[in-house]
């Protein structure tokens, strides 16, 4: 394969502090041929703007209101899977910032391992930290996603189970087999689905150690990160469990929810009243 062709896509939500940030590193890590689509997602057109004046080379397309992350990123893809013929698509968080070499890592590991994989990068949330991404698994037993916070031994890519979303690099060929994100799933778990029809395809999901990227997580202390955190988790699972797991997931889905009626008598009933209305909103 020839140096592929590499569509870089921001979604952007409240970014008048990391967005430049992010794109400034984008700037660093493109070759020629590449391209950054710039989705806003938060009605932030004057933002975008200054965008557009001190980066002339990205594209920015409105979703007309906020539609979540995988509605976000798709109708991104979307976009310029009609532009183009790219080879790949980066979905990039707005508040991340990417090394220079980490585009070139990828797309190394893209043309050695193969079109039929999904691909991320390891990420930092500081880089003098340990990784707070460099891998994961899916916990159908604690209803949960995974990280690995350890370094590698080796800087040689290496399979794992979950990919997270925040710095997802997918072949074209991907979407066309797998297709889009589940848009389903407004924030968060969207890419443990993505992660787990992947691999129910028979495709694989690799770490690239050399490709590094820092996430400052802007969204962390969020409420709304509560909600959704819950309410998408318990959708994923209640979806995606089979058989005996399927038992144990209702199970433990009650089992959660006994708790919480508990949580919302005490004394900080903030987050239990957050969770409540989680549980309350799930939608199969």
């Amino acid at each position: 394969m020839s140096a592929p062709r590499v569509a870089i896509i921001v979604l952007n939500y409240r970014g008048d502090q990391v967005l430049r940030p992010c794109l400034l590193s984008l700037g660093k890590a493109m070759s020629s041929g590449d391209t950054v689509l710039v989705v806003d997602n938060g009605g932030e057109e004057v933002l975008l703007s200054h965008m557009r004046e001190e980066f002339s080379w990205i594209e920015t397309i409105s979703s007309g209101s906020n539609r979540g992350f995988a509605a976000g990123m798709n109708l991104g893809v979307q976009y310029l899977m009609a532009r183009g013929a790219f080879d790949a698509f980066w979905l990039v968080n707005n508040d991340a910032q990417v090394d220079p070499n980490s585009l070139n890592e990828l797309k190394r590991v893209f043309i050695e391992k193969g079109e039929h994989a999904l691909y991320s990068p390891l990420i930092f949330s500081n880089p003098a930290n340990a990784p707070w991404f460099s891998g994961g698994e899916i916990d159908f037993l604690r209803m949960r996603t995974k990280h690995r916070h350890d370094l590698p031994e080796s800087q040689a890519p290496y399979k794992t189970g979950f990919l997270t979303g925040c710095a997802l690099f997918i072949p074209r060929s991907v979407i066309e087999k797998t297709g889009f994100l589940d848009e389903r799933y407004f924030l968060y778990y969207e890419d443990a689905e993505y992660s787990l029809r992947t691999l129910r395809k028979g495709l694989s999901l690799w770490v690239v150690p050399y490709s590094r990227i820092v996430h400052t997580e802007e969204s962390r202390h969020n409420a709304a990160k509560t909600y959704w955190l819950v309410r998408s988790g318990a959708e994923f699972f209640l979806r995606e469990s089979r058989g005996l797991w399927r038992i144990w997931i209702i199970v433990y889905l009650f089992l959660r929810r006994l708790k919480n009626s508990f949580a919302v008598r005490g004394t900080d009933q903030t987050v239990a009243n957050e969770v409540k209305r989680a549980y309350t909103d799930i939608s199969l």
